[in-house]
């Protein structure tokens, strides 16, 4: 009899302990037959590609919904609504262990709003959980640029995010840098034309959150650059009873120009400093005043002017070469002058015919009384 009543309390104590045994002492679980399946609750707010924590869990249930001790049914996890390219990783399939399956590393790659899983088990009703977001794991930073001044840059800047490649971006544009991971970055403006700055420098950090996009504006000032170069133009003052048919030629630092006897020619685009000016080309009738060659400073924007006057003497007068070409028939000759002046006209001629006539004009004829040899 004792032996009896032993058994039974072994059994009583056993049945006492057996929803603890497979609640770990918290919620009692139901001893009804396994008819679906639900979710414990909502998924939590997830990371891409990062597990989804908690752990999911999905509890076997009686026709109460109360978790059946015992039930080690498998039970798959599968997404519900999702994006076309969404994917689930992970352990997808698990027993059931006193009555509730555990999915401690499901993973979902592709950030977006509204996702749910859906759980099944073999003659089980399926559950669907209630939706929930995947949040990206990255950020982004929209970089911008406004550029004032009247000069901007022609080409434009680069952009390049943690010294990595440099991207184009225009003067009033804007680039976006996608796929960051969240924390501090630098943002660097490069391609800056020597006329413009930037405020606040070409450098600068930023904090970028996953799922968001950080702005860094830059400002760029593009005033007009000062100029560094100049003109300079050279005239030329001729006077005197001569001239220089011909004119002159201006050299500037081996550059040569024609110019006339009283002209004017300008060198443009010269560096700024001091500049060599040479006036050559002269007649031997014609000199310079001043300086020849001479230096002339131009300053970097600055228009100077230099001057060379020249002085042209007329020519000393040469004398006009006497020559004729004579025709004779019988004592009568017909005389044709082919005299000529070097520099200028013949007004008047005079002739000898060397027997003691004379005559004047460009074609005399003259009668000799006899026949003879006569120096014309």
């Amino acid at each position: 009899m004792k032996h009896i009543y032993a058994s039974a309390l072994v059994v009583l104590l056993a049945g006492c302990h057996f929803d603890k045994l497979f609640s770990g002492g918290k919620t009692p679980l139901s001893h009804g037959t396994p008819v679906g399946l639900a979710f414990n609750s909502a998924p939590a707010q997830a990371r891409a590609g990062q597990p989804i924590t908690p752990a999911i869990r999905v509890a076997v249930v009686d026709s109460a919904g109360a978790p059946v001790a015992g039930a080690d049914s498998l039970v798959t996890i599968a997404l519900g609504a999702k994006p076309a390219s969404a994917t689930l990783s992970g352990t997808d399939t698990a027993h059931a262990v006193n009555g509730v399956a555990t999915f401690a590393d499901l993973r979902i790659d592709t950030p977006a709003n509204g996702y749910t899983l859906t759980a099944s088990g073999a003659g089980l009703a399926p559950d669907t959980s209630d939706a929930f977001n995947v949040m990206p794991t990255t950020g982004s930073i929209k970089v911008t640029t406004a550029t004032t001044g009247a000069t901007p840059d022609p080409d434009g800047y680069s952009v390049a995010v943690d010294a990595g490649a440099s991207q184009p971006i225009g003067v009033h544009d804007s680039v976006t840098v996608t796929g960051l991971p969240a924390g501090s970055h630098s943002v660097t403006l490069g391609g800056v034309a020597g006329n413009c700055t930037v405020s606040g420098g070409l450098s600068r950090n930023t904090n970028v959150s996953a799922g968001d996009t950080a702005r860094v504006p830059f400002s760029v000032s593009c005033p007009t650059p000062p100029p560094t170069t100049g003109d300079l133009t050279v005239t030329t003052t001729t006077t005197g009873g001569g001239t220089d048919p011909d004119g002159y030629t201006v050299t500037v630092d081996a550059i040569n120009k024609p110019i006339g006897v009283s002209g004017s020619v300008t060198f443009n685009g010269l560096p700024a400093g001091d500049h060599s000016v040479t006036l050559t080309g002269l007649a031997n009738n014609c000199t310079v005043s001043g300086q020849n060659p001479r230096t002339i400073n131009v300053p970097a924007g600055g228009t100077p002017q230099t001057n060379f006057p020249v002085t042209c003497n007329p020519p000393a007068n040469q004398p006009p070469t006497a020559a004729f070409t004579a025709s004779c028939n019988g004592l009568t000759c017909s005389f044709t002058s082919t005299s000529s002046d070097p520099d200028g006209t013949i007004t008047n001629q005079q002739w000898n015919f060397g027997d003691g006539g004379t005559g004047s004009g460009g074609n005399p004829s003259h009668t000799y009384g006899s026949d003879g040899k006569y120096t014309v």
